[in-house]
């Protein structure tokens, strides 16, 4: 399954590449769009870019950019992109990248250390 098509399927937005909404929907499958390309396909701003028939590559950074940002926040954007690059990985990867995104997630200091002692017992009762 191509890049597009997987995330259509993720966001549920289809042909996002030539919309110009500015839905929340549309804007995050944008973001997932570049993102990927850029950090994992490792394309060039302008390329990118021209998939959106922008002429300038300033809207491909603005995007990334606004995924930065707004992925600290929005955990469901955050599950988005795993959700796209799990495509990629080998199951413990996809498992790891899952714990590290709920320890994120966790409010405070107290409930990380709960997790990880509890990771700790955990791997060492698989030692035995």
């Amino acid at each position: 399954m191509d890049i597009v098509n997987k995330i259509q399927e993720i966001t549920g937005v289809e042909n996002f590449l030539h919309k110009s909404g500015r839905t929340k929907e549309v804007v995050n499958a944008k973001m997932l769009y570049a993102k990927y390309n850029r950090d994992v396909a490792g394309r060039t701003f302008k390329s990118i870019a021209n998939d959106f028939g922008h002429r300038q590559h300033g809207s491909v950074i603005n995007l990334i950019n606004k995924y930065d940002n707004y992925s600290k926040y929005d955990s469901k954007l955050r599950r988005d992109y795993n959700s796209l690059l799990n495509n990629q990985r080998n199951p413990f990867e996809v498992k790891v990248y899952g714990i590290l995104d709920e320890l994120m997630e966790l409010d405070n200091e107290a409930d990380l250390d709960y997790v990880l002692e509890k990771m700790r017992i955990n791997i060492k009762v698989r030692k035995k």
